[in-house]
């Protein structure tokens, strides 16, 4: 039997774990990194970190994490979790300054910036204020923007 003082360094222990495939796949900037935390999120199915790793809005009808909370079953349909299963980082492509895409288009994945660097069109220092935010290094983290439903399919084993 467990002694009760030993039980809040238990759930601090399992809490830490729990959130550190959170903080694993939110800080990297590497695509194929995000992509296998983030698919690792899902086929655990661990919502609540999964709708973290969006950038919203993602559609007309997801503009929140409370909508992709409510629409969760309707995104991540069978297809798209067959999908996610069968694959890894290895299938993310880049497609230029679109970003990178998981299997034709299946998911989209990018760069976003969440930093306090705002350029202004129309400051003088627009353009250098464009290059200080794109240094910034420290507040740029990969999201997933785009899913499109009911393509692409599990890539041939050799």
């Amino acid at each position: 039997m467990i002694e009760l003082r030993y039980i809040p360094i238990l759930l601090s222990i399992l809490w830490s774990i729990e959130t550190l495939g959170l903080a694993v796949a939110s800080e990297t900037t590497d695509a194929n990194e995000f992509y296998g935390e983030f698919r690792s999120l899902v086929l655990e199915n661990k919502r609540e970190l999964v709708v973290d790793l969006f950038k919203y809005p993602l559609s007309d009808e997801i503009k929140s994490k409370d909508d992709l909370r409510r629409l969760y079953d309707d995104v991540f349909n069978e297809h798209l979790l067959s999908l996610i299963e069968c694959t890894s980082g290895e299938n993310i492509s880049q497609v230029g300054w679109r970003g990178h895409m998981l299997l034709n288009g299946v998911l989209w994945i990018d760069g976003v910036y969440l930093g306090d660097i705002h350029p202004d069109k129309e400051s003088p220092s627009y353009f250098e204020e464009i290059d200080a935010q794109l240094d910034d290094e420290e507040h740029w983290y990969m999201r997933v923007y785009g899913v499109n439903q009911g393509i692409g399919e599990c890539p041939k084993s050799s």
